[in-house]
């Protein structure tokens, strides 16, 4: 249900027929969702047997930290719960910049103290052993001001920001933002 929710929230920056880059797509299910109104969707996942073949979804396989796509290949980028999963989140934006015309969507998690991080680290690390056993992922949360930092010098524009309220047991710091190029 999330994702329909998330959906609704930027569907007005996304025409279909917009070409979308869902970079780091895990197994597929928000592009699955995504494709029923904007079909020009391509996944990128580093492990492209991740994402669940009866998605059918056209599936790159690549590092999102050097994507194989030429600058303003794609109108729309998506950057669901990638950011924390990568060892230089700052390049991994700079990448999607560079591959994206129009704009991109992030949705993260943010931490304001250091224990808050230290929280959201173990949550992480737990839930990502339960869903993903064989595969090492090392949080790296950033603040939301570094955040804004790397995309003001990506030449990226904030025009859409969502606070997601959160159960109390779960950091309250999760939100969707939508960045448009100039």
């Amino acid at each position: 249900m999330e994702v329909k929710q998330r959906l609704a929230l930027y569907s007005k920056f996304l025409r279909k027929e917009n070409t979308i880059l869902d970079i780091g797509c895990g197994d597929g299910f928000p592009a699955f969702v995504i494709k029923q109104t904007f079909p020009n969707i391509t996944c990128l996942e580093k492990k492209a047997e991740t994402v669940k073949k009866e998605y059918d979804h056209t599936v790159i396989e690549a590092n999102a930290e050097k994507i194989p796509f030429g600058e303003n290949d794609f109108d729309v980028s998506l950057l669901f719960y990638v950011l924390h999963h990568s060892d230089n989140p700052k390049h991994v934006l700079k990448e999607a910049a560079r591959v994206t015309s129009k704009h991109i969507i992030i949705v993260e998690e943010f931490y304001k103290s250091s224990l808050n991080r230290a929280l959201m680290v173990a949550y992480d690390i737990i839930i990502n052993l339960a869903l993903y056993p064989d595969e090492k992922l090392v949080p790296n949360f950033l603040k939301e001001e570094q955040l804004s930092q790397f995309a003001g010098e990506f030449g990226l524009h904030l025009v859409k920001e969502h606070t997601y309220k959160r159960k109390w047991y779960r950091p309250p710091h999760k939100k969707l933002l939508v960045f448009e190029k100039r």
